[in-house]
């Protein structure tokens, strides 16, 4: 029992932090596994699973690439979109 009593004192080792490149990396990876699965699963409740995984995971991209751009592309969307709109 001592060394529990130990263990659980101990600090806990901070991770270091990851960049936004590497987590797009990571998200991209996920989005391409969850395409296959989509595509060779035959059970319609794990189709239907990874069907919401992969929505999630392409929103969850989009906003994270948006992130990484950064303002000035955004800012020359919106010009591009009120241009298009007249």
């Amino acid at each position: 029992m001592p060394t529990q009593a130990k263990t659980a004192q101990k600090p806990h080792k901070r991770r270091k932090k990851g960049s936004l490149k590497e987590a797009k990396m990571r998200l991209w990876a996920a989005i391409e596994r969850t395409t296959t699965i989509i595509e060779n699963e035959r059970q319609p409740e794990t189709v239907l699973r990874a069907v919401h995984a992969l929505s999630q995971s392409i929103s969850a991209y989009a906003r994270l690439n948006d992130a990484c751009i950064g303002e000035p592309v955004s800012e020359a969307v919106a010009k591009q979109l009120a241009e298009n709109l007249t």
